[in-house]
Formats: structure tokens, sequence, C-alpha cells
């Protein structure tokens, strides 16, 4: 009885534990906020920082800084007088483009 018990509710006691586990020994180091790092993620065109999530969650989740996400042209790959980073650092918005 035992033994067919534990098949049944040893992988739930198993996965709950996991989980536990993992919320509790989860490194907080991703979520430190470095603003002049996250202000050159915004605007680099590299693969990393384009692709990486876990730099723009981190940006996105400052809440000291209002990173606000701009998705679209490919024109914004030159930097210009026009450049959203260029006009929210010209006019000091309150927010910074995150392209």
């Amino acid at each position: 009885m035992l033994k067919r018990l534990w098949l049944i509710l040893g992988p739930v006691f198993c996965a709950l534990v996991l989980v536990f586990s993992l919320i509790m020994f989860y490194p907080a180091k991703h979520l430190s906020h470095n603003y002049n790092e996250e202000k050159n993620d915004a605007v680099a065109l590299s693969p990393s920082s384009f692709k990486s999530t876990n730099k723009k969650m981190r940006a996105l989740s400052d809440k000291r800084h209002l990173f606000v996400p701009f998705f679209g042209s490919s024109e914004w790959q030159r930097i210009d007088n026009m450049h959203p980073s260029v006009l929210a650092e010209r006019y000091n918005r309150s927010y910074r483009p995150y392209l």
C-alpha cells in the first residue's frame, strides 16, 4: 500500500521540493541594476544584447529608470539627431528607449 501511494504521490512531492529549492536558492544577481550598462544595452545592436532576454527583463524591470521598449524600423540602426535615444537624452525625457 505504501509503495503504491509513493508511486502516485512521490513525483508530486519531488516536484514540489524542486520548485521550492529553485525559488529559495535562485541567484538574484541577474536583478542587480546598473544604469550605465542598461543604457548601453538599450542602443546596442549586437546579437547578444538584441537576443538576451535577461538583459531586457533587467532593464524593463528597473523601478528607478523607465525604459520603454521600441520595436520597429531598421533605420534606428543609424545614430543621428532624430534617433529616439538621442532625442530622449537631449530633451531630458522621463524614459529611455530600449531598442
